[in-house]
Order: C-alpha cells, then structure tokens, then sequence
C-alpha cells in the first residue's frame, strides 16, 4: 500500500538536470532530452500524466520493479520522481522516469555502416550476441520478457562493441498491440512464423512462449547485422517463408565461418518449431562464460578483419608446429603442407588428454578430431582457464548431444591455441604417420 508521500516524491535529478529539447527518439520513444547543470552530462526523461490513483498507483509500483531490474546489459533507469496537483474539481497525477540515455541504437548503426560500405566483424557480433543474450536471461529469469526485441531497441555504445537492451517505448501498450501496430504502418518486424500469422489474421488471442519469441527476434537482428541488408523478404503476405530464411542463414553462416560459435547460435536460435528453439537461458547455459571470450579477445588479439590469408596460414604453421614436421614447403594455394616421412627428430609419444565432457564436433567439422591430440613435443603455454572444469551441461534442445560442445573450444589440448579453433580459414595439418 503505497502512502500519500509515494505520489509528492521529489528526486534530486528534478533539480540537477534542465531541459534541452523535447523529441521522438526511435528507441526511446517520446523523451526530453536533459543536461546537468554541472558536468553535461545527457539522460532523458519519460512523463506520465493519470487522472486516476489506480492508474498512478501501478505506474509507481512498476518504476520500482524497474529499478530493481537494472543490470550492465540493460538501459539504466536512473530514478523517478512523482507529483499530485489539484485543479478544480480533478486531481492530477505525474510520474517522471530518468533514463541513461544512448543516441546511437543498432538500426542507425547499421544503416551508417551501409552507407559507409563497413561490415560488422565477426568479434562485434559476438560481443552483441552475448550482451542482449545476458540481457535477456536476466529477464527471464525474473518472469519478465520484452516483447519487441529490434535493431531500434538495442542501444550502440561509443566503443562499438557493447550493446544494451532497451525497454519498449510504451509500456503500458500490450507486445502484440505495439506488433500490430508495425505491421499495419509498414516498418519491418522480427517477428516468429506463430505469431507473424496470427497477427496478420487481426488475433492476438493465441498463447506461445514470450522468451523463445524474444529469441526468435534478436536472431534475426543479428542476422540482419550481420549481412549488412534488410531480411523482410522472409516474410510473405500471411506467412513467414521458411526457405528465404535458411537461404539468409546459409549466407551469414558462409561470411563468418570463422567463428562456429557466432553461426551455431543464430542457426539455433532461428529454429521455426518453437518447441525445438531455445530460451535465453538455454543459450547462456550452453555457452562459454561471458568473462572467458572477453579475455581470450583482449590477449590473443585476433584479428579476424583485415588479415591476409597468406600470412595467417604462415604464422598458424610456423607458431604451432614445429619446422621438421614439414619438407620445407608452405602451401600457398590453400592445400595441405607436405610432410617429411622420416623427420630429423622423432616427436616425442603425447598422450590423449580430452576432457571427459568432450563431445564430438558437428558434422560441418569433421576435420576438427583431428585436434583433439597434441602434435608437437613440446606444447605452447596456454593461460589457465578461470575455472578447472566447466559445468556439467544439462540436457537442453539447444546443444543435444553427442553434437557440439562449445567449452571444447576452450579446454582442448594445447597443441592448438583456441585461437586457430574459433578462426578456421585453411584446413589442419595432417598428422604424422605412426
């Protein structure tokens, strides 16, 4: 029950920031712009106004459920501060959200980067697949979902490679009503087969599960991120069309083969059968921590832009496998190094060291058995992993085994860095004969 003093709250933001201009954000919806008074610093500002206690009631008691939610991953709401004022005979009430505010969203990223004939690299994209993923989970793990997961909602930081989740616009709006509404005015939806159909047929009375459809969403967006153009030729007058769909996911998975982790996901979290598509949470379990990517990026530096094939194949051979391994001849034209039968210097006899949740690879990496036994004598240092073992990974449809074990990327031997196993750009070495 909320006291006669929850609908008088001031907050010290009130005082601190004044108004530059009133705009229509496409991310944020109808905002005020706001500087501080001292160190300009930018935030918006959302306002409501309800003639009912009710109404006013609900509004305050979500921008405290709001405030709670606040993590690293989502828009940061700041506060909020309430106002009643008499007028006549009515009574008025006012609540004022504080917003961090993000002028660049993932909608006008891409159209910038178009223009600019600029691709994401395949290291952005999993920055943004883990950044809303965390986001998401965090959400459903507190029953709540978004609803309209797009480009627009996903804010862009300065640095390019961190990404926030946005809320809706208007969140007193049901999901499916806001859907609705894209759909008759023409912008482009992200929408799942289920609810694309219903929503063309005017029903919005049908039940699906909101997490996977907030997957179903944020795949295409990275899909559409991820191919530099527009993916709404997959969905047809009534219905989605599930073969303009895997034609586009083919075409993502070819231009960042590089990264199995990258492609897998999307590949998952674009499954048409909801039963069969994964939840945030599912792909957070199935996944390597957040904290290990980051730090296999910042110190093996891999450049997966920008980097001559020649040179990655020279520094791969040169870096990994010892010279009497080969006859002296690097491939140039993308074929496998010829081996010298009788090397000066025996190898020295390396013993199987596979983890026990160690599973067998898709069948797209035959090839990649082919690491699981160290070749050289004496293996590169590799950094200790902050845990000794990964979780055991529970049983889910997103990862079925025996098929793909992500953390095998990061606990194989160290014969081969993690780094040339999430980059393949030419074929592995063979292995000496016995």
């Amino acid at each position: 029950m909320l006291s006669d003093e929850d609908f008088n709250m001031r907050n010290d933001l009130d005082h601190q920031y004044k108004t530059m201009r009133k705009m229509n954000d496409m991310s944020m919806g109808e905002i005020q712009l706001l500087r501080h008074s001292e160190n300009n610093s930018v935030i918006c500002m959302k306002e409501q106004t309800k003639n009912s206690k009710s109404e006013m009631t609900k509004l305050i008691i979500e921008a405290r459920d709001r405030l709670k939610l606040n993590m690293g991953h989502l828009i940061e709401m700041q506060g909020y501060s309430t106002e009643q004022s008499n007028e006549l005979c009515s009574t008025h009430y006012k609540i004022r959200t504080y917003w961090e505010y993000q002028p660049n969203h993932l909608q006008k990223d891409m159209s910038d980067r178009k223009s600019k004939g600029q691709d994401y690299s395949t290291i952005e994209l999993t920055h943004l697949l883990y950044n809303v993923t965390l986001a998401g989970a965090h959400l459903q793990e507190r029953q709540r979902s978004h609803g309209c997961i797009r480009p627009a909602s996903i804010a862009v930081l300065e640095d390019g490679k961190t990404f926030k989740l946005v809320d809706p616009q208007d969140p007193n709006v049901p999901p499916l009503q806001t859907q609705m509404n894209l759909i008759y005015s023409g912008k482009s939806v992200y929408l799942t087969p289920q609810i694309y159909s219903a929503l063309k047929k005017n029903n919005t009375k049908f039940t699906h599960n909101a997490h996977k459809s907030d997957v179903f969403s944020f795949g295409l967006c990275l899909l559409e991120a991820g191919l530099g153009k527009s993916i709404s030729s997959i969905y047809g007058e009534t219905s989605l069309n599930p073969g303009e769909l895997e034609k586009l996911v083919a075409e993502f998975c070819h231009k960042y083969d590089d990264n199995i982790l990258l492609t897998t996901s999307v590949k998952k979290m674009l499954t048409l059968e909801e039963s069969d598509r994964p939840d945030f949470q599912t792909v957070i379990n199935a996944i390597p921590s957040y904290n290990e990517i980051k730090d296999f990026f910042e110190n093996q530096q891999v450049a997966y832009d920008n980097e001559d094939a020649e040179d990655f194949t020279a520094s791969h051979y040169d870096k990994d496998y010892p010279p009497q391994d080969f006859a002296g001849q690097r491939p140039h034209n993308g074929g496998q190094p010829q081996f010298n039968p009788q090397p000066s210097q025996p190898l020295a006899p390396q013993p199987k060291a596979a983890p026990q949740h160690y599973h067998a690879p898709p069948e797209d990496y035959e090839d990649y058995q082919q690491y699981a036994q160290p070749v050289q004598a004496a293996p590169q240092p590799q950094k200790q992993l902050s845990r000794a073992a990964p979780p055991q990974q529970p049983s889910n449809p997103y990862y079925p085994q025996p098929l793909y074990d992500p953390y095998a990327l990061l606990t194989q031997p160290p014969a081969v860095p993690l780094r040339d196993r999430l980059r393949r750009r030419t074929p592995p070495p063979q292995r000496l004969p016995a």
